[in-house]
């Protein structure tokens, strides 16, 4: 992840101060930013992360059919292979792979149409050696050959949406993943996308404590973006959203990405940072302690309940009771 890399950063705090922070100066601020949705502490003036050189970068982008109940069975297949070899563990290095569920939208092209499975990878080394760690998906059936993917016609122009996003840790079985391209088919909007990020590996393989991002333990993300022109598409679109979240209910660990702003969540603390919430929220109240930076979802104790005091992770408690270092 961009924060697992992340050497320093020049931070402006709200009375002006510019202060850097690193795992040895100001950590508890350098833990709070990568993870902690950032620029909630002060302005974020620079960053400097530590490269990697890459010779070899291959990529993929392999699509099923979900037109008719048969194929979504099979690219319900796809969603489970990935599952079995892709979302735990590190079972395949060097491999990221995400898919998204998607429409054509030029109606001069009904080929294209769709819906689709585009399953999209990313491999650090060679074409062989990509073709190799998906091989498991290169031998399933249904693949459409040849795929063009600006016959789709999906343009830059966005209109309003909404984002929803939940973390999932558990194996969902067969029919659970031909039920969710099941429920995708019923969109209201071809606009709407369904999105399925697998995690596992080297994300995983960080320890929990090293930054503020809590959601180190899952299996994938899946996000569901839906859109419209007008308030009778907003009902519709937000009502399909509301019934995605209801779907994915019994698999949801109960976290969600915090870079995704959901304002139906009950308790979106809990849901962005977990047991990291208390930590934060005194970098919060030590670094901005009148809350300049603020906005709706913001670090703020929750209502009516006093303050938790941080007792993990340790060196962020530690650096929570050192002055601010100030350049």
């Amino acid at each position: 992840m961009n924060i697992d890399h992340v050497r320093s950063l020049r931070v402006m705090l709200a009375d002006g101060r510019i202060v850097t922070a690193t795992e040895r100066e100001n950590h508890d601020l350098w833990w709070a930013v990568r993870g902690g949705t950032g620029n909630m502490f002060g302005v974020v003036l620079s960053i400097q992360y530590g490269l990697r050189r890459i010779s070899n970068l291959a990529e993929a982008s392999l699509v099923w059919g979900l037109r008719t109940g048969a194929e979504r069975a099979q690219a319900a297949r796809v969603l489970l292979t990935l599952q079995r070899g892709y979302m735990r563990g590190d079972e395949v290095p060097h491999t990221n792979i995400s898919c998204m569920a998607m429409f054509g939208l030029n109606d001069d092209d009904p080929a294209y149409r769709g819906p689709w499975l585009i399953v999209d990878v990313d491999h650090v080394g060679s074409e062989a050696q990509m073709q190799a760690a998906i091989a498991p998906l290169l031998a399933l059936p249904g693949q459409v050959p040849d795929f063009d993917f600006d016959r789709l016609g999906r343009g830059t122009e966005i209109p309003p949406l909404s984002r929803h996003s939940r973390y999932v840790t558990r194996d969902l079985a067969p029919a659970d993943w031909d039920g969710l391209l099941e429920f995708y088919a019923t969109t209201p909007s071809t606009l709407n996308t369904l999105y399925i990020q697998a995690a596992g590996g080297p994300l995983n393989a960080i320890p929990r404590e090293s930054a503020a991002f809590i959601h180190r333990s899952a299996a994938f993300l899946t996000f569901l973006d839906v859109f419209w022109h007008d308030g009778a598409e907003k009902e519709a679109a937000l009502d399909y959203q509301a019934r995605w979240g209801a779907l994915m209910e019994p698999f949801w660990n109960g976290r969600c990405y915090q870079n995704f702003p959901d304002p139906t969540l009950v308790d979106y603390r809990a849901a962005y940072w977990g047991e990291a919430f208390p930590a934060l929220l005194a970098v919060k109240q030590k670094y901005d302690p009148h809350a300049v930076f603020r906005f709706q979802q913001m670090l703020e104790p929750r209502p009516g309940d006093p303050d938790e005091p941080p007792v993990w992770p340790p060196r962020v408690v530690e650096s929570l009771r050192r002055p601010i270092a100030v350049a």
